[in-house]
Parts: structure tokens; sequence; C-alpha cells
């Protein structure tokens, strides 16, 4: 007897070479939490088993083919159903007055956009350097390749913030071609990505932003101390996938 509680509908639809159409899910154990909290494991490495012990992809090889858009919304829904509750709890600092306060969101109201019936892979013309460039979505197995280039300089922190390398090898990893070369080494295309100027790579990430899918982990929040708006971003460290609690006054403060 199946012990899954859940079917997924995908994002991706399943029209992404890798991608699938449904996914069943069941709740994390203590078993996936301890994965969470381990320090010698890349994120994607915590994708990677996290997603072969909790859902029907068993096969680390079919997991690492997904699209990080579905893997994100899929941690989105395995943690609703292992917390049995989509309310999240967390404390931010406001950009504006520097004072802390608790932020709150119903993770069931975030946007989630649905790929649309596309080729993969996709144009962006860029007029500055008069390149075109194609891209694909990012795998999971990318994501893992990325981190493991952190990780041996050991700069990987929470998102890569700190690793100035990050971004860009996180970018040369979808970049399929430039003016229809496909033989590019990887280093030559993180030089390519360094040497765009500014024009060039916000039309690159409009680019990206325009054929993008999956949940959207962006939300607003109002400051009550200054009564600023900001936006924050939902992170998936292991904090998350803990029960909502009320921080106390103090934590506000």
């Amino acid at each position: 007897m199946s012990d899954f509680e859940a079917t997924l509908d995908m994002p991706s639809l399943g029209v992404l070479n890798g991608s699938k159409e449904t996914v069943q899910i069941r709740p994390m154990t203590v078993r996936e939490e301890k994965i969470l909290l381990s320090k010698s494991l890349t994120p994607g490495d915590k994708f990677l088993k996290i997603i072969t012990s909790s859902s029907d992809i068993a096969d680390p090889n079919e997991a690492k083919r997904l699209p990080m858009s579905d893997v994100m919304f899929l941690f989105i829904k395995l943690r609703n159903l292992s917390v049995g509750s989509s309310g999240y709890r967390n404390k931010v600092s406001c950009s504006m007055c520097d004072q802390s306060f608790q932020w709150e969101i119903d993770l069931n109201t975030q946007d989630v956009k649905q790929l649309k019936s596309e080729e993969e892979p996709y144009t962006a013309e860029l007029p500055r350097c008069g390149k075109k460039v194609t891209l694909k979505h990012m795998r999971l197995q990318d994501q893992i390749d990325v981190d493991k280039m952190a990780r041996t300089r050991k700069s990987l922190a929470v998102g890569g913030i700190n690793d100035p390398n990050f971004l860009s090898e996180r970018l040369a990893a979808l970049i399929v071609s430039v003016d229809g070369n496909d033989k590019a080494l990887f280093a030559e295309k993180c030089k390519f990505v360094d040497s765009l100027i500014t024009q060039d790579m916000q039309i690159l990430n409009d680019t990206m932003a325009d054929h993008d899918f999956g949940i959207d982990l962006r939300t607003t929040a109002t400051c009550p101390h200054c009564d600023s708006t900001d936006e924050y971003l939902v992170r998936l460290d292991p904090t998350f996938f803990r029960s909502p609690r009320k921080l106390s006054e103090t934590d506000g403060n």
C-alpha cells in the first residue's frame, strides 16, 4: 500500500525534457530534517536526497533532470504537508529603520506560474555585444554542479550570496550556445557572462524572467515601526521546515 499522501501537478506540466507532469509526495521525517541540517551537503545535494526519499522519484538520475522551478514548488508543498500548515513566520529586518519584526505569510496564496507551451532552448538578443544567446531552464543537476564549484572555493553560503563567482557560474550553466557555438567550455561561458555590460545583462535577466515558471517566493511586508514596505524572499533554510511559532515580543524589537 502506498504511503504517498498528495499528488502534485507540476508547474512545468511535464513539457520539458526530464520534467514530470505529476509527482506524488509523502510527509518528511526526522531523517530528512537531519539531511537539511547537514553541513557537509550542498543545497543541491540536499534537494536530491530529500526528493528521492519523500517522493515517487526514487531514481537519483531522474531527480537530477527535474527543472529547478519544479524542485522549489515541490519543496514548498512538502513543507506544507509535513508541517501540517501553510503558514510561515520569520523574523526580518527593515531596510529603512533596521528594526526587526515578525513576518507572516500563507504559502498557499503565493502565485504559481505554469510553463508556457514552448520549445527549449529559448533565445536572447544582446544589442551591445551583438550576440545571440540560447538558454535552457535550470535543472537540479546544474544546481548540484554549481554548488560543488562553489564548495571547492569554500565559499558556498546560503544562496551563494558571499561568493562573487556563484551568480556568474549559475548563469553560465544555463547557456546552451552563443552565436550558435555550443562547444564552448564552461570556463569560456563564465568569462562571457563576466564581460557583459549592464544593459545586455538586464536583457538577459528579463528574457529569463519572461520564460520563468514555478512558485513565486517573493512577498511584501510592512514594517510596524516605520510603515515602510519592502520585498522579502522565502528562504528554504532548515527553519523553514519547522512548525510556525509565535515570536516573542522581544524577538520583534
